[in-house]
């Protein structure tokens, strides 16, 4: 069912997923290593446009240092091939509540991404900066 794939969420390797999520993504195996084949795990299977949305709560005490750590990531990220938007927002109502939203022009540019090694150091130390695991969700462009 259409509307059960684009809402169930997923929980692998601390990370919670929502999004549309293949048979085969969802009964591949899950990787030790919670940062392995993550972009695979919740992307649509189209290579169009996709949207992904990241919520992130930091631990009491971390909101700053998860702050830091997240602006780390928007420089880099914004010069990788195939971004077209990536965005770092802090909730007015919530100084431990951080957003991504990112724009990706296809599903291998979201797969290079995830592949990049800041990327990579930021997701090893989630653990300690959140609260809850981090939850993404993915969009596809739908036609009109």
């Amino acid at each position: 069912m259409f509307e059960e794939a684009l809402v169930r969420p997923v929980t692998e390797g601390g990370l919670r997923f929502s999004g549309d999520l293949s048979p085969a993504a969802r009964s591949a195996p899950v990787a030790s290593d919670p940062t392995a084949d993550l972009a695979c795990r919740y992307r649509p299977a189209m290579d169009t446009p996709l949207i992904l949305i990241a919520n992130l709560h930091a631990r009491p005490g971390k909101a700053t240092e998860l702050g830091r750590s997240l602006a780390a990531l928007v420089a880099p990220t914004r010069r990788e091939e195939g971004r077209i938007t990536y965005v770092l927002r802090r909730a007015a109502d919530d100084p431990a509540l951080f957003m991504l939203y990112d724009i990706w022009r296809a599903r291998a540019d979201l797969d290079r991404h995830f592949e990049e090694p800041n990327l990579r150091a930021f997701l090893a130390q989630q653990k300690e900066l959140l609260a809850a695991p981090l939850e993404m969700r993915s969009y596809a462009t739908l036609p009109e």
